[in-house]
């Protein structure tokens, strides 16, 4: 992710359970502005979402929003001295979601593998 000199320096990871209310989760915070941050190979931040709710929910969604300084509630800039604009942006590459299989379908699917390599062993 690439913060813009005049972006906000604070950018949230929102969730919503029911595609209305949004919930906090994490806080991402730029040291720079013009910089584009990831803590190892093409990768910002990785996150898991501890909420039952989301699970096997057709209307879970996530969201990155831009914020005031949770400490102040003044705006700050990425950059330090610049100013608000409305024209600073938040700019994205490769982004990847996935999803982690639940412990049942990782069962299912072991169970699967050995019965699938039981039966080869009774055709030889």
């Amino acid at each position: 992710m690439r913060w813009s000199n005049t972006a906000s320096k604070f950018v949230r990871l929102q969730y919503t359970t029911d595609g209305s209310s949004w919930n906090d989760a994490a806080l991402l915070v730029a040291t720079a502005g013009d910089t584009w941050y990831s803590t190892g190979y093409g990768q910002l931040f990785e996150y898991t979402f501890t909420d039952t709710a989301v699970e096997n929910n057709p209307n879970f969604a996530f969201r990155l929003v831009t914020e005031f300084d949770p400490a102040t509630g003044q705006y700050t800039a990425a950059r330090p001295g610049s100013n608000y604009s409305p024209n600073g942006t938040l700019r994205f590459d490769l982004v990847e979601v996935e999803g982690v299989p639940e412990p049942a379908s990782l069962i299912a699917l072991g169970t699967g593998l050995v019965g699938l390599l039981s039966l080869r062993r009774r055709r030889r």
